[in-house]
């Protein structure tokens, strides 16, 4: 739905107002909107491979802690700090 009403604001020639008559038009609050548009990012590729790296050690040994896992992915080259492993 974001995708439809971010391209017909595109093509029209208020911009912003288009937006908020669209929302308005299909019931959807314009505050959604612009969360859900927010929402689409795609996540980082670097990121994705890190977290099907501790994933597979976690599901190798499913007992370490935040500390063991962060040793194992430095013993794997991946660099990173405590606080990357624990979000």
């Amino acid at each position: 739905m974001t995708q439809l009403i971010t391209q017909v604001a595109s093509e029209s020639p208020h911009g912003r107002r288009a937006i908020k008559l669209l929302s308005a038009a299909v019931g959807l609050p314009r505050a959604t909107f612009y969360r859900r548009r927010r929402q689409v990012v795609e996540p980082d590729k670097q990121e994705t491979g890190l977290r099907q790296t501790m994933q597979r050690i976690a599901l190798q040994m499913p007992t370490y802690g935040y500390r063991p896992m962060t040793a194992e992915l430095r013993r794997r080259g991946c660099w990173l700090t405590t606080s990357t492993c624990c979000a």
